[in-house]
């Protein structure tokens, strides 16, 4: 077995093991894949691949060749910061809350413009009391991905925490507009009207919900 299939196979190995449950044993595999890899150059890592898991792990040669905004792309697995990532998403599941943030600080670092990678990290920014922090990451990435109803969301939400409902309302509408379906942002938005006294704005959204909840 080479090298790189002996990557792949403790690659696969770690996130079977974090589906489970098992978390010590796939933070272990986790970290084997660390020490046996190291970042890929920039060059080298396209903007098309590098999504960590969500579902089923993605099936494809590592060759292959397929298409990013209307471009041809290489896909290249990146097991490094996706290890980065898996660590430091399984330190934040057990409550690890430094030992989080130190593997997604070093994976926000290759991967700046992964949402699924930022919007980790401002979670764990959050819970570490660092809600400047976790605000200006969070407002930084929703200027570059405009399009991420789920960023939208967050910032939402980050707001009412802070105690900016104003700010969260507009956050809140953007979600909804890219996305009506999750019920998360409506609740944020419902949350930020309750603070600034809109009660009849909050019960609006209620209803709102619950006519679509029903639906």
């Amino acid at each position: 077995m080479s090298v790189g299939d002996r990557t792949a196979t403790l690659y696969a190995e770690a996130e079977k093991l974090a589906r489970a449950g098992q978390h010590d044993l796939a933070l272990r595999r986790f970290q084997q894949v660390l020490a046996r890899t190291q970042p890929l150059e920039a060059e080298e890592t396209p903007e098309a691949y590098f999504e960590p898991y969500q579902g089923e792990p993605a099936q494809f040669d590592e060759a292959e060749t397929r298409t990013h905004k209307g471009k041809p792309v290489r896909l290249v697995v990146d097991y490094f910061t996706a290890a980065l990532y898996h660590c430091g998403y399984l330190f934040a599941a057990t409550g690890q809350v430094d030992e989080a943030k130190k593997y997604l600080e070093q994976a926000a670092l290759l991967w700046p413009k992964n949402v699924t990678i930022v919007r980790e990290l401002a979670q764990v920014y959050e819970r570490a009391g660092e809600l400047s922090n976790a605000l200006a990451l969070l407002q930084e990435a929703t200027e570059q991905h405009p399009e991420s109803a789920a960023l939208h969301h967050d910032l939402a939400w980050l707001y009412n925490e802070v105690g900016r409902p104003g700010e969260a309302i507009v956050a809140a509408r953007a979600a909804i507009a890219l996305d009506p379906q999750p019920i998360a942002a409506y609740e944020e938005l419902c949350a930020a009207h309750e603070k600034l006294g809109q009660h009849a704005q909050a019960e609006a959204v209620r209803l709102e919900v619950a006519r679509r909840t029903l639906a």
